[in-house]
């Protein structure tokens, strides 16, 4: 089969948009929306932007080298990974999500991953549609076996190398070629592809599962410089021991972003439930949206049931769920996104303990000074060290804490099978922000407290969604459990419909950064549903219970807030 033209790159389907960097034109991690239009702009499809959160938008940098490696390879696309067994596991799981039934066969003689082995295709009957590994040995070696006619026409192939950056032709719509561009002088891993809505699935499926390589590894690459392994590894150590500290753990290991420490907790919590019905997670509380997405749509090769949803005050419910064996764990944050609702996570926790369920608790919205879910007995605990820990918006990474042995043991294993490692320049990057993180988090739970307040008397403000205010309806618990809430604040106008939301967000704003985010030292402030839950309907925003036009503002951690409330003053009168 050769490619089809129909599913080739598309010669820049969509105009370019430039949008501002915050955080600096080098590693920025997040972009200025400067306006409504902008957003809807994105979120229909009419522009591709140059610039944006940095784990759904390529930076420049990553997506001109990407870009590179396309057109010197004649391929529809090509994308990087945070490594190459990583890139390979990631192309694997999007064709099982694409194909459930699909049988693995490979030819590889190293060392193949734990799980692989129990996916080889049995038998060798062509009606059976096949996913192939095979060792990349050259262009004559790949002849030889096509012309040797092992495979059916609808078969998919892999052609997998860890020993040179030298891809083969690719040249078959189901044909793909994995490789290591360590090998290239920078850690890390590529697809090529030439089929584009695959290599475009693919993409969508790297944005919510953050398996993606840093820039700063193709800079360190364009501008020679090695790999810095002695000074990062004590940074690693005095980050991991600080976190430790804080949040009352005995491990911590870091990802290349926070939701791929998502991913690899629910992976372990899926690999230890024993039902032979498809694994399901119960989601407690309105979760941040890629959770969400993940829980919906990422369905691991064909072993995933539908999620259970409970909201924070339906813990009643919560017993008679998990007598469903098929329940592979509980999914909850310790300050939920963006709502700002507390679970009672030592209620959560005795119950699911009875049932022998792993509770994940994504800690980032309240930071490990305020929150120590380990301490309330969950079994692992996540952060974006994107948000608060960083502050800077100048770094990309994620870390998961516990105080389980088998938790240690099976996130080890995983780590050196996957190499899901944050990029040793990322590491840098965080340690230089992490010794005032205490004091910055103190100006945090201050200002977000003081800018909460003001909305919630002002006239063109309908409702606010923040903690710390005895109208919230988690105040008592978080009270109860919290040293402080952040700053991330949610609010309705009086006016809320599009027009309403439109003088709002496009007055000036500044020094507000219109940009997604939060934990950032500079307040930010987005359209939050519009970008979420573009798409939703009205009735799944009911079942939500958030205003299709919700502002979510993100304060920052000034020592002055004087200009932040100006700001706001002038969008509520625009």
């Amino acid at each position: 089969m050769t490619t089809d033209s129909s599913n080739s790159a598309p010669q820049d389907p969509v105009p370019s948009r430039f949008l501002v960097p915050v955080g600096g034109q080098n590693y920025g991690t997040t972009a200025e929306m400067p306006d409504l239009q902008t957003v809807i702009d994105y979120e229909e499809n009419r522009c591709r932007l140059i610039w944006g959160y940095y784990r759904m938008v390529d930076r420049p940098v990553l997506y001109e080298w990407q870009r590179h490696l396309q057109k010197k390879y004649k391929v529809a696309r090509a994308l990087a990974f945070v490594s190459v067994q990583g890139a390979l596991r990631e192309l694997i799981d999007f064709l099982l999500i694409k194909e459930p039934k699909l049988r693995i066969a490979w030819q590889i003689k190293e060392p193949l991953p734990s799980w692989l082995t129990e996916w080889k295709s049995v038998g060798s009957d062509s009606m059976e549609q096949r996913l192939w590994i095979i060792p990349d040995s050259g262009a004559d070696q790949r002849n030889e076996w096509f012309d040797e006619d092992q495979h059916a026409e609808h078969d998919q192939i892999i052609w997998y190398s860890t020993q040179s950056f030298a891809p083969l032709p690719i040249k078959q719509e189901k044909e793909f070629w994995v490789g290591d561009t360590e090998k290239m002088g920078t850690p890390g891993g590529v697809v090529l592809g030439q089929h584009y809505e695959l290599m475009e699935g693919l993409f969508q499926l790297r944005k919510r599962r953050g398996a993606l390589l840093s820039v700063r590894n193709i800079n360190a690459w364009k501008n020679n410089v090695a790999v810095p392994t002695s000074s990062s590894l004590k940074a690693t150590q005095k980050i991991c021991a600080q976190l430790i500290e804080w949040e009352e753990a005995k491990e911590c290991f870091m990802f290349p972003s926070g939701m791929n420490a998502v991913v690899t907790a629910m992976e372990l919590a899926r690999r230890r439930c024993q039902s032979k019905q498809p694994k399901r997670f119960v989601a407690i509380g309105l979760l941040y949206t890629d959770t969400y997405s993940l829980l919906m749509f990422d369905k691991w090769r064909g072993s995933s049931g539908e999620p259970i949803f409970l909201n924070t005050y339906e813990l009643e419910q919560l017993e008679e769920v998990l007598k469903d064996k098929s329940v592979a764990g509980i999914v909850t944050e310790s300050i939920t996104n963006p709502l700002g609702e507390v679970p009672d996570i030592p209620r959560i926790q005795a119950i699911a303990r009875k049932y022998e369920i792993p509770v994940i608790v994504d800690n980032t919205l309240a930071g490990p000074t305020n929150a120590q879910p380990l301490v309330w007995g969950a079994d692992m605990v996540i952060h974006s060290t994107a948000k608060y820990l960083c502050g800077n918006n100048q770094h990309g990474g994620g870390v998961l804490l516990t105080r389980h042995g088998y938790w240690s043991e099976q996130l080890k294993a995983f780590q050196s099978e996957w190499q899901n490692l944050m990029s040793p320049w990322e590491v840098l990057a965080l340690f230089d922000c992490m010794e005032n993180f205490p004091e910055r988090m103190e100006r945090f739970n201050s200002n977000g407290v003081q800018v909460a307040q003001f909305l919630e008397v002002h006239p063109k403000v309908r409702s606010v969604s923040f903690n710390q205010l005895p109208s919230h309806s988690s105040h008592e618990l978080a009270k109860k459990l919290l040293k402080g809430a952040g700053s991330l604040i949610s609010f309705v106008l009086q006016n809320d419909n599009l027009d309403g939301i439109r003088r709002f967000y496009d007055a000036d704003l500044r020094p507000l950064h219109k940009a997604p985010g939060l934990g950032s030292n500079t307040s930010m402030i987005c359209p939050y549903a519009m970008l979420a839950h573009y798409r939703a309907s009205d009735r799944e925003l009911e079942e939500l219970r958030i205003s299709r036009y919700l502002v979510r503002l993100a304060v920052g951690c000034e020592k002055n807030l004087d200009q932040v409330i100006a700001a706001l003053e002038r969008g509520f009168q625009a």
